[in-house]
């Protein structure tokens, strides 16, 4: 929706990738970063300093989806990172019967990388 809502056609197709995000090379274009809680701290600072790396190399959009945002604090103090919505979310009945953990919602936050001068 979001690709052809931007005039992008039927869009780029979705791909996941196995392998050190610290040191991927993200693709050129606009992009779309789902992470669940996935790293700590240290891996996390290398992973969005790769990130904006990339983000300086070419401006772009880039969104971060961040599920169970640990680490939220390091995230909401990067100047070129703007957090653009945080909220729990409630399961439903059939998530939160396939779901691990005894809590029934889940937090999340959207933010968005800005390329600064």
């Amino acid at each position: 929706r979001y690709l052809s809502r931007h005039g992008c056609g039927n869009g780029a197709p979705v791909s996941s990738v196995q392998g050190d995000v610290a040191e991927y090379r993200w693709p050129s274009g606009p992009l779309l970063v789902y992470m669940w809680n996935s790293f700590t701290a240290p891996v996390m600072e290398r992973v969005l300093n790769n990130l904006q790396a990339a983000l300086l190399k070419e401006a772009r959009e880039i969104y971060l989806v961040y599920v169970h945002p640990e680490l939220e604090q390091m995230l909401d103090s990067l100047p070129w990172l703007e957090r653009l919505w945080f909220a729990e979310i409630e399961m439903s009945e059939e998530d939160y019967s396939a779901w691990a953990f005894p809590v029934r919602s889940e937090v999340c936050a959207v933010y968005r990388a800005i390329a600064r001068a």
